[in-house]
């Protein structure tokens, strides 16, 4: 992970009001040191959303990217969802089917 310290470097410090950017190479945010927190910064064009915590970013660039990673485990379903809720909201369909069981379904 290459890191590079963009501002308030000097004097090994910052003053309160002023912000330390560290660019995370390859990462797709900036992790931002204000007043002693820490937040990370989506690095899409014009969208600039802050989050606490580097997880909450990484779900939030899905909507960016697309990316899909909860599958659904049903056979013959091919349903993918960007949100782990979105998936388990999905799955009780599958639990209403006729007759369905949680080994039926395959989970």
């Amino acid at each position: 992970l290459g890191m590079s310290t963009s501002e308030g470097e000097e004097g090994g410090g910052y003053g309160e009001g002023e912000e330390r950017v560290k660019e995370v190479a390859g990462r797709g945010f900036a992790k931002i040191e204000k007043g002693g927190r820490s937040t990370y910064r989506c690095d899409v064009e014009g969208c600039n959303k802050e989050f606490s915590k580097n997880y909450n970013l990484k779900a939030h660039r899905r909507l960016h990217t697309g990316e899909k990673p909860f599958r659904c485990r049903v056979k013959g379903c091919e349903k993918a969802f960007m949100w782990k809720s979105s998936l388990r909201s999905h799955e009780g369909v599958h639990g209403k089917q006729k007759g369905a069981t949680a080994g039926s379904l395959g989970f």
